[in-house]
């Protein structure tokens, strides 16, 4: 995906799919918000900056992992559940 500067906005699987989950990879994220209405199996980044002082959010009905290879500066809290299947 590339670097994320700002809000991501993912939308729904169809009615009728149960089991899609995506995976999110990107290199830097700053000042970044994911709103995702499909599960998120992984989200992994480089590094994650919030150099606003606004919250960074992700959003999503599941997030079942978070990797981060670098730097993570955050001022955010997050609620994590596993996506079960």
């Amino acid at each position: 995906m590339g670097d994320i500067r700002g809000a991501v906005q993912i939308g729904s699987p169809a009615a009728s799919d149960t089991r899609t989950a995506l995976s999110i990879i990107a290199n830097r994220v700053t000042d970044g918000s994911i709103n995702s209405m499909t599960p998120v199996a992984m989200l992994s980044v480089t590094d994650w900056r919030d150099t606003d002082g606004a919250a960074d959010l992700i959003t999503a009905p599941a997030l079942a992992s978070l990797v981060t290879r670098g730097n993570v500066r955050l001022g955010a809290r997050a609620t994590l559940r596993r996506i079960s299947r």
